[in-house]
């Protein structure tokens, strides 16, 4: 029976700044990153697998260890290499491709032995976590994991890793786009979700949120807080205490309540339901 070692984890330090490629989303507490400066490492172990077993049809597994390193046919086209994180059903396993962050089931006839020489590669992924934010419940929408995903997956971006949790070998990022941009705060802009959005060392914090109570004949009341819209325009910019460009003034404004009156046509965006009567 073969036995294989683990695979090592390349770690970084907190305040370490990288620039990245965001290679998979399942969520924005719960992604991963290759840094860029892998990219040639990657070329080279990629080519390496596929000449590999292009010549050899050995070295099939013959147990299946959770975590145990392996190698993986990705789409019945290339080799990757991979740690079995599942057994779901007879001659099918759960893998992760350990340079990418993204799972798959494979065939068991699919999955190989890790070449020796390549044991002592460290995994070119890091997972992490979005800094200074919750979702709205105890869990991501599928819309809100969509907005995510439009804003980062398949790019290239910098992170600034703020601290790291050895226990789920997770790191907490901020992430900078083009020009500097701060992605957290264009995410919770974007998602317009309750959340607080804060900036270590910044002393800024961002909160978000818009309710909307009906009941009866009573006046439709609207509750705005600072940051509910992701691009306010200079009209109600000054009302709100944010600034044309989307960011939130210095002091920002005390909350504000629009009074609706009874029969009053109004257009407006329906953000959260938790009932029909209480949206």
């Amino acid at each position: 029976m073969l036995r294989q070692k683990t695979y090592t984890d390349r770690t970084l330090g907190p305040g370490s700044i990288e620039d990245v490629y965001v290679t998979f989303v399942k969520d924005p507490h719960n992604f991963f990153v290759q840094l860029e400066s892998s990219a040639d490492t990657l070329e080279k172990v990629s080519n390496q697998l596929q000449e590999y077993y292009k010549s050899k049809d050995g070295g099939v597994l013959t147990s299946w260890d959770l975590q145990a390193p392996c190698v993986a046919l990705y789409s019945n086209t290339s080799w990757y290499g991979c740690q079995i994180t599942g057994h779901p059903v007879e001659n099918v396993l759960e893998v992760q491709f350990v340079d990418f962050g993204n799972t798959d089931f494979v065939s068991v006839e699919n999955v190989r032995c890790l070449p020796p020489n390549l044991l002592s590669e460290p995994k070119l992924s890091f997972h992490c976590e979005l800094q200074g934010m919750a979702p709205l419940q105890n869990f991501w929408s599928p819309e809100h994991i969509a907005q995510f995903e439009d804003l980062v997956l398949d790019k290239s971006v910098t992170t600034v890793l703020k601290s790291y949790n050895a226990s789920t070998n997770t790191y907490m990022v901020q992430l900078m786009g083009e020009n500097d941009e701060n992605l957290n705060h264009q995410f919770c802009l974007l998602a317009e979700l309750e959340m607080s959005c804060s900036e270590t060392g910044g002393g800024n914090k961002l909160g978000s949120s818009r309710s909307v109570q009906a009941s009866g004949d009573k006046d439709l009341q609207v509750t705005i807080r600072a940051g509910s819209f992701p691009k306010p325009t200079c009209g109600i910019a000054k009302s709100l205490g944010v600034e044309a460009d989307g960011h939130v003034a210095t002091s920002p404004r005390p909350l504000q309540h629009v009074r609706l009156n009874v029969g009053e046509k109004v257009e407006f965006t329906v953000m959260f339901v938790k009932s029909p009567v209480e949206f």
